[in-house]
């Protein structure tokens, strides 16, 4: 979708020093790293990697879970951070976050170096990169964490609390789902949907024979 031309991306980007270096957080599904194929994801929905392609259509001043989003980065949420795939900063978060638009190709066999089936299988002989990229514009100007324009903008939606969900939930369904969350997130997200897979065929297989 919205592939004629690029498909558009954004890029978050953070750093200790203005001048750089940059560096680029990366997530589980959306294109980011140049080198990373694409992965499978049906049946699962990864919502934030779907909402940010959705936010790279727009501007961020429509999008202000986005801010919300870098704002919690600057402050090294680490609910937010497993979210991501890779944090470029795991001892402490960066004093800088920007974010850039992008529009990712994916990139071309040499049909001329091509002449075997084995060389379209080994193709990264060929091509190192899936995708190449071209910068269309800068999406988010450069925030810091205690910047006072970025807190007078997220508080306007109610946004810059420190906790901004009034909701404590426990119990010990909550302590449950907690635990089979952290057990989850840190499983491949494909695998995890052919375990689930697997686990039902192995089921109804079980049922058939008790059938019998």
């Amino acid at each position: 979708m919205t592939g004629v031309g690029g498909r558009p991306e954004v890029v978050i980007e953070g750093s200790n020093d203005l001048d750089g270096p940059w560096k680029e957080y990366h997530f589980h599904y959306k294109p980011g790293n140049l080198s990373g194929p694409p992965p499978v994801v049906a049946s699962h929905q990864p919502r934030l990697d779907w909402q940010i392609w959705f936010a790279a259509l727009g501007s961020y001043e429509y999008n202000p879970w986005f801010v919300h989003m870098v704002f919690r980065l600057l402050q090294g949420k680490q609910e937010v951070l497993d979210l991501l795939a890779k944090n470029p900063f795991p001892r402490k978060p960066p004093i800088y976050i920007r974010a850039q638009l992008y529009k990712y190709h994916y990139t071309e066999l040499p049909s001329s170096n091509i002449s075997s089936l084995s060389d379209v299988l080994h193709n990264n002989r060929l091509v190192k990169n899936w995708w190449w990229r071209e910068r269309v514009r800068e999406y988010l100007p450069i925030l810091a964490v205690n910047e006072p324009s970025l807190i007078n903008w997220l508080s306007q939606y109610g946004l810059a609390k420190d906790h901004p969900w009034p909701e404590r939930p426990s119990g010990r369904i909550y302590r449950a789902i907690k635990y089979l969350r952290s057990i989850v997130r840190t499983l491949d997200a494909v695998r995890f949907m052919w375990t689930l897979f697997a686990c039902g065929v192995l089921m109804r297989l079980f049922e058939s024979q008790k059938q019998r």
